[in-house]
């Protein structure tokens, strides 16, 4: 629910029904608010207590488990990102997004439903963590196929599976491309975004 507007040209004397209690109230009397793009009107009653349900949510987070399904969710989310590119050998930004979704969405309901900035900072570092890792794993993968595709540069190669330093130059290229940095930060900002705190004084 986003902050209280004002309604240009609305009449302050019009009676409306709080959202929650039903009860008719004036609009002067009440609070106003835009919530996927409908008006929600709640009466000072009903606003007291949805703000102290909103604290409530930042409060006795569960931080073990919303670590434990954030970094669960983070492989599933990961794991789909390296299948994804490899097969279809294409960098999809819009899928990061999902990245994020599904790493926010894990921590939101590990913590049980928990918001606040920890849980943030959390969902954003497991999606950072997943999408270095998923995004090394995918550069060994083109790498491997190259090698494979210049059998006269490398005639000893084999296709097996390696590792390479993550420093490797040709690896940090990859990794650090512009458009990798933009889709890292396109899927950390949703994940930051799912855990964020809904009460006023905690925005």
């Amino acid at each position: 629910m986003s902050d209280e507007i004002i309604k240009i040209g609305s009449n302050e004397n019009e009676q409306v029904v709080c959202s929650k209690c039903k009860k008719e109230i004036f609009v002067k009397d009440g609070f106003t608010f835009l919530e996927n793009n409908e008006t929600i009107y709640l009466c000072s009653e009903c606003n007291n207590q949805t703000e102290k349900e909103f604290i409530s949510e930042t409060e006795n987070s569960n931080y073990f488990g919303a670590i434990s399904l954030g970094l669960l969710a983070g492989v599933i989310a990961g794991v789909a990102w390296y299948l994804i590119t490899t097969i279809t050998e294409r960098q999809i930004g819009y899928i990061s997004i999902g990245v994020g979704f599904i790493i926010g969405y894990g921590v939101l309901f590990g913590s049980g439903k928990k918001r606040g900035f920890n849980l943030q900072i959390i969902s954003a570092v497991i999606t950072l963590i997943t999408l270095l890792c998923s995004e090394y794993f995918i550069a060994l993968h083109f790498i491997r196929k190259y090698f494979l595709s210049n059998k006269t540069e490398f005639p000893n190669y084999d296709g097996h599976f390696f590792f390479l330093s993550p420093f490797n130059e040709d690896i940090v290229n990859s990794i650090f491309s512009p458009i990798g940095v933009l889709i890292w930060c396109i899927g950390i900002y949703f994940a930051f975004s799912m855990t964020k705190s809904r009460a006023k004084n905690n925005q």
